[in-house]
């Protein structure tokens, strides 16, 4: 369900989690198809870029050059808008508002389910990519996305290539890993905060 279009106040995170998904999911399964964004007021913003779990992603991306890691996954385009071999993705994602381009670092699609999707129909839950653009596109210009479970940043770099900011949630390297690579190859090093932690009833 879509909140009410109402212009919140200034430094609305935008906040969706996978685990309320699949509770909304499991719960009402006559909603699957639909995702709830909620809006949350909060100016403060700045103990989250002085973080301890902020990860560097220039650091990351300069260390893995440095070692000649071997790359074990792909740059994919993500341009659903224009004319391009993404038919799929151009029909899930479609809108005057919703004019973005962006290159993803995906898993091999052959071993990951996500990056699969991603690499045959150019988005992951596309849907409910269409319901975020919509919503944000009703926010002012500082609202920004808390992304809680990140994976490998579809949502994160969708809101990203709106010129929006999003603090991004993933505690998984290889993950985070494939996230940092995207940001390093759209330079969207003032966008996308991304942190390497995790809830844990331990340590």
């Amino acid at each position: 369900n879509i909140p009410n279009k109402q212009q919140p106040q200034s430094g609305t995170s935008l906040t969706t989690t996978a685990a309320a998904i699949r509770n909304a999911r499991n719960n009402h399964p006559e909603a699957s198809n639909k995702i709830s964004i909620k809006s949350i007021t909060n100016n403060n913003t700045k103990s989250w870029k002085s973080s301890p779990h902020l990860i560097d992603c220039r650091k990351l991306i300069s260390e893995a050059k440095s070692s000649h890691a071997e790359e074990t996954g792909m740059f994919m385009p993500i341009h659903p808008n224009k004319n391009n071999n993404n038919n799929n993705a151009k029909q899930h994602i479609d809108g005057s508002n919703n004019n973005f381009f962006f290159v993803m670092n995906i898993h091999n699609p052959l071993i990951d389910t996500v990056s699969y999707k991603i690499f045959k129909e150019g988005c992951f839950e596309c849907k409910h990519l269409t319901n975020l653009l919509e919503f944000l596109s009703t926010q002012p210009p500082n609202a920004y996305l808390l992304d809680i479970g990140g994976n490998i940043g579809m949502w994160s770099l969708v809101v990203a290539s709106t010129h929006r900011e999003t603090y991004t949630i993933e505690p998984y390297v290889d993950n985070y890993s494939r996230i940092c690579k995207s940001v390093d190859k759209n330079s969207y090093w003032d966008l996308v905060h991304l942190y390497g932690v995790a809830a844990t009833d331990g340590e």
